[in-house]
């Protein structure tokens, strides 16, 4: 995949009148458009406006014996591409540069019979170092290198919606909103 260098122009909003989630959103925005992660207006408005919170709080292991990609929480002092690259070596040994990841799509998510809305960021390396191997065997038992058009199952759902959008080129995608 070639990514163009070219940031999106987009005018960030003041946020003297923005709550304090709204506040952060923008610096998210703000601090990945700088580092050059964001590369597509769409994905820059989508930070900006969904009212929603970032990062959901850690939840036990997600769904035994089901698929899902390298993912986690950030910590309080991390930024999200920081968070991707950590999260990454924990759990696979790969070694992603910062600067080799680009943001490629955010899923604003609510999860069935949970009140609590989050989004999901989900970022591609341009490179990396390593061949993936369970770092963490009490969340995961292998790793496997799956073709997009053919997935895995089982799956976790977001997961599998998250890809399908990544690979039509969509940047953004509400999931579970009535």
């Amino acid at each position: 995949m070639t990514h163009s260098p070219e940031r999106p122009s987009v005018t960030p909003s003041p946020t003297t009148d923005l709550d304090e989630a709204g506040a952060l959103r923008h610096q998210l925005a703000d601090q990945l458009a700088e580092s050059g992660h964001i590369r597509t207006p769409a994905v820059d408005e989508a930070l900006r406006t969904v009212p929603r919170h970032a990062f959901a709080p850690e939840v036990p292991v997600l769904a035994p014996s089901t698929w899902h990609l390298p993912a986690g929480h950030r910590e309080t002092t991390e930024s999200a591409v920081a968070c991707m690259v950590r999260e990454a070596e924990e759990e696979t040994g790969l070694r992603i540069p910062q600067a080799d990841l680009s943001l490629v799509h955010v899923l604003d998510l609510l999860d069935p019979g949970s009140t609590s809305p989050r989004l999901g960021l989900f970022f591609a390396p341009s490179r990396w170092e390593g061949e993936p191997v369970v770092r963490e065997p009490d969340c995961c038992t292998e790793w496997r290198w799956w073709p997009l058009d053919s997935l895995p199952e089982p799956i976790v759902e977001y997961t599998r919606v998250a890809v399908q959008a990544i690979t039509r080129g969509t940047s953004y995608l509400p999931m579970g909103w009535s």
